[in-house]
């Protein structure tokens, strides 16, 4: 029997009302929102918690004697961990609620005068146990999908609880000068997309307000980073980068929490694009991907790049077949990192929306309209599409609340990645030695992007529609749209079977390799021999050319067609801003 299927049996075979309701989050309000859908699962989710307190005492009984105190409230941690659960819930169980309420709307199900009154009285019928077996039974997927959510939810939960405890001493030497942090106060799970049964980049919280970023991933290559950065500043070509403090711990580690704040004088801002300027530099050397707007936080004059996984990323063999494409060649220029302005999925009705770590700003619209409630709180709830506006971003750095544009500051980005660029052609012989900065990468874990984001986002949202949630059959076929990219990316039919297996369970499809590997690795460490055409490795080593030759816009900019060139590139960026041609390496 599935795991899950027992996790069902077990959670419905209890009597009714045999213990509490467990399921009240702190914003708990089923009266007026959609909260109140959560007691169709009350039975699962009491379940969850009970093996969650299970796994407390058993930590804190193996701990004892070991840590002179815990970093965690027995009484609290709780609640302070399923903070998250019920958001998770009801993004996968809402949308077969609501249809359910109109169906019994219509049926004359519902008692009540008014919509608000209809609507409390569904919510009083999802108590009952006799409904909540019958609606599992006609959307069985549907009780698969929670049921799979609340164990990933437990295993990650405790997972967690334990890295904290057996790290704590280390994090209260490295992270806090040795000061008291107080005891962990709220968890916050939504810092990053699901990969791996449910675990995601999490921001921790102690009642002293010291944070902490807990990321449940391989943090070598980051560590390695910083080093690079400590070498690059010892140089002394531009203001020197930040560093931030890593704790790495093989399969997860911690990450200092970084806040954004603004500059405080012009000056400032200039240092942030030279430094922003070194970045891109480094990143184009380290065949970097992925750099968009939610991995940069600007903390005054400093840029933070908070997240390295996807350094040294590897060439894929459809990119090769494609190698003369201009989609190719921009991929293979400074725009490949992601850090500067470009303009995504423009069409004739749609203008397109810009991501950069750069460029990126609120207010724009995100591609395709994205669904929303109507009604809530009523018996006639339903599920509207709208255009929706990208969510505030900490990116560009501000000066006196006024965020600064990039173009401004074009001069201090070009002269930042000239002095970083050429001093990584005039080292290269160091960099690439036997235990130098480059070489210590090898074996460091990195993503690959196998497919965007956007698409496992889409599919995982549309397993959640009351349509593919009768028949598990339904939900195959919904992933087997996967299959549209095999007769472009032949190489894409290798993870096809991996990639179900993270939809399946809810997460976003996750692949790994080294830095120096053509293999790739998916979530259940199955390995795909030679998936790449190239190692991100010996990527990195064509963009560090043996002899010490600058790239040709580098030595154009030393005269004056250049400067000719350039004045007309920035006309045309008025234009049509999110371009950067005049930092392409062409």
């Amino acid at each position: 029997m599935p795991s899950w299927l027992a996790d069902l049996c077990e959670a419905f075979d209890r009597p009714q009302n045999s213990s509490p309701t467990k399921i009240e989050p702190k914003e708990w309000q089923p009266a007026q929102d959609s909260s109140g859908f959560l007691y169709a699962v009350e039975p699962l989710v009491t379940l969850g918690r009970e093996r969650l307190h299970q796994g407390i005492e058993a930590l804190i009984a193996e701990r004892a004697g070991s840590l002179s105190e815990l970093p965690f409230d027995p009484n609290t941690v709780e609640t302070v961990l399923f903070d998250s659960l019920p958001v998770r819930l009801l993004l996968i169980l809402s949308r077969t609620m609501a249809l359910e309420l109109n169906v019994a709307r219509l049926q004359g199900l519902l008692g009540g005068e008014t919509p608000a009154e209809r609507f409390a009285s569904f919510l009083q019928r999802l108590k009952d146990r006799n409904v909540q077996i019958a609606l599992l039974r006609e959307y069985p997927v549907l009780a698969r999908q929670l049921a799979t959510c609340i164990q990933c939810w437990v295993a990650a939960s405790l997972e967690f609880l334990q890295r904290l405890c057996a790290d704590w001493e280390e994090i209260r030497a490295l992270l806090t000068a040795g000061r008291d942090p107080g005891v962990l106060v709220r968890f916050s799970d939504s810092a990053g997309d699901r990969h791996w049964g449910g675990r995601t980049v999490s921001i921790a919280e102690f009642s002293t307000g010291f944070q902490v970023v807990y990321k449940p991933k391989s943090l070598e290559a980051g560590v390695h980073f910083q080093e690079l950065l400590t070498w690059v500043n010892q140089q002394e070509r531009i203001p020197p980068f930040p560093t931030l403090k890593i704790i790495a711990r093989g399969e997860y580690g911690w990450v200092e929490f970084v806040t954004a704040s603004s500059c405080s004088s012009k000056e400032e801002i200039q240092k942030f694009y030279q430094r922003l300027g070194g970045y891109l530099a480094l990143l184009y050397a380290l065949e970097a991907a992925d750099f968009h707007y939610e991995n940069l936080i600007a903390a005054g004059e400093n840029p933070i790049l908070i997240d390295l996984e996807s350094l040294f990323h590897p060439r894929l063999k459809s990119d090769s077949l494609n190698r003369f494409s201009l989609e190719n060649t921009l991929a293979n220029s400074v725009l490949r990192a992601g850090l500067l302005p470009q303009r995504l999925w423009a069409s004739q009705e749609f203008r397109g929306v810009d991501l950069s770590g750069t460029g990126a700003a609120p207010s724009q619209l995100i591609p395709g309209k994205q669904p929303y409630w109507e009604g809530v709180a009523t018996d006639e709830m339903r599920v509207g599409f709208k255009p929706v506006e990208l969510r505030s971003a900490q990116n560009r750095p501000s000066l006196n609340g006024v965020p600064a544009n990039a173009l401004d500051f074009t001069e201090e980005i070009v002269s930042g990645f000239t002095a970083i660029y050429l001093l990584l052609l005039e080292q290269r012989e160091e960099l690439l030695s036997a235990g130098g900065s480059l070489e210590k990468f090898a074996a460091s874990a990195v993503r690959v992007l196998v497919r965007p984001t956007r698409t496992y986002a889409l599919l995982l949202r549309e397993s959640c529609h009351p349509d593919v949630l009768r028949n598990a059959l339904d939900c195959d076929r919904l992933f087997d749209r996967l299959w549209v990219d095999v007769q472009d990316r032949p190489e894409t039919a290798k993870v096809l079977p991996a990639e179900r297996l993270d939809l399946w369970r809810g997460d976003i499809p996750m692949f790994v390799t080294r830095a120096n590997s053509r293999d790739l690795w998916a979530s259940d460490s199955r390995q795909i021999a030679d998936f790449a055409a190239e190692s991100g490795m010996e990527r990195a080593l064509c963009t560090l050319p043996a002899q010490h030759t600058a790239p040709s816009w580098l030595k154009l900019r030393r005269n004056q067609a250049f400067r000719r060139r350039k004045a007309k590139v920035r006309s045309f960026h008025l234009k049509k801003p999110g371009f950067w041609y005049d930092l392409t390496d062409t």
